[in-house]
């Protein structure tokens, strides 16, 4: 198999949010509880953020609005770092911390993807 680097790369980073998306369906009203009480909505958000990590894998590996997508994901898991994760990890929580430093991560290499769609 003589997959180009970008090529890998985009389906090593598509593949896994399209299955993070699926366990926002199965796993929905548990997820719910993550959600701040002071978002309005609460737990339809966590359907609606699946659908997103669903479907902005899709048109990243597709090339049709990827960029866009690579753009909203990125926000996507800015939001979830800063809303979701940053709370439990300013209160000691190492798991949080994790949870912060791989949403972090997820944004920068949505941003690279983003800036890849360009060419």
């Amino acid at each position: 198999m003589n997959l180009p680097a970008h090529t890998l790369g985009r389906l090593l980073f598509s593949l896994p949010l399209v299955v993070f998306g699926a366990f926002h369906f199965i796993a929905g009203d548990k997820m719910a509880s993550a959600v701040p009480a002071w978002v309005p909505g609460g737990g339809i958000w966590v359907y609606i953020t699946g659908l997103a990590m669903i479907a902005a894998p899709i048109a990243m590996l597709t090339g049709r609005m990827a960029k866009l997508a690579a753009q909203m994901t990125a926000l996507l898991m800015l939001t979830y770092a800063v809303t979701v994760q940053l709370p439990g990890a300013m209160a000691g929580d190492q798991m949080a911390t994790v949870g912060f430093l791989k949403d972090i991560m997820l944004c920068g290499g949505a941003l690279l993807m983003a800036h890849l769609s360009e060419k």
